[in-house]
């Protein structure tokens, strides 16, 4: 049976906003500051990065003010980062769920992208918020393209994170591989700087940087809060990509999942 289809099935669908609803509250058990501490960490990369980075005359030059231009990607990547760091682990976290027969495995890694979907959500409502009021953005109904964007990231990422905890349940390393992959991906993705910094003579490698799905998901994001034109071409880019990572995905899940509880 389609992942799809068990989605639709109500038993099915009722325990995944259980566990999804379950991930949350424990994110914030006990915790002072709540939802506050999704916020703390954005603001405080937001500050080290402009007080460094953001006299730099070509970043200084950029139409919207830096501290913005940073939130408006480092936002959408820490959903990617922090979903995939979960969804890879969601397996072998709960190895307990995974040896009993009857579970639905696939539904730990979908949680755990989803959990971190309602935190992303939240964080980018208050930042929306705050670009409603600032003088120096044209805001612009184009915003509204955020929530398909948002919900074409969770597939892609539902997708990555399915064949990852997969594959992490035989191969244990590659958690630690994937923290320092993303670290590689942060800075080849332009999350804290824009392609206009570089020079004439840097085209070719400004045009292998554009290749990252993430560079292209970055600039329709963008386009969205500042009120341009949302860019096709890296819309479909992003689509494209998103499609395969969840057939991807789901094929290695299916080829994987009869195996899971032994080696675990």
């Amino acid at each position: 049976m389609s992942f799809p289809r068990l989605l639709a099935d109500s038993p099915t669908a009722n325990l995944l906003w259980e566990m999804i609803a379950s991930q949350v509250k424990l994110r914030y058990k006990r915790s002072a500051l709540g939802f506050g501490w999704s916020l703390l960490h954005p603001l405080l990369m937001m500050t080290v990065f402009t007080v460094v980075l953001g006299r730099f005359p070509r970043l200084a030059d950029l139409p919207v003010p830096y501290h913005i231009f940073f939130l408006s990607g480092y936002l959408p990547w820490t959903f990617f980062a922090v979903a995939l760091q979960n969804g890879q682990a969601a397996l072998v976290a709960n190895a307990s769920l995974v040896r009993q027969v009857a579970f639905r495995k696939w539904l730990l890694p979908v949680a755990a992208v989803c959990a971190n979907l309602v935190h992303a959500v939240l964080a980018m409502l208050l930042f929306v918020l705050y670009l409603a009021i600032h003088p120096a953005i044209h805001f612009h109904a184009g915003v509204l393209w955020i929530a398909p964007l948002m919900l074409v990231q969770t597939a892609a990422l539902v997708g990555l994170a399915l064949a990852l905890s997969a594959y992490v349940v035989s191969f244990r390393d590659l958690g630690p591989l994937l923290e320092v992959l993303l670290t590689l991906l942060f800075y080849l993705t332009p999350v804290f700087y824009d392609f206009s910094i570089f020079r004439a003579q840097d085209a070719t490698l400004v045009s292998l940087l554009k290749l990252n799905p993430l560079a292209a998901l970055l600039a329709c994001y963008r386009a969205a809060m500042f009120g341009h034109a949302l860019p096709v071409g890296s819309f479909v880019y992003v689509l494209a990509w998103t499609a395969g990572l969840l057939a991807f995905g789901a094929r290695v899940f299916r080829r994987r999942a009869g195996s899971l509880a032994k080696e675990l």
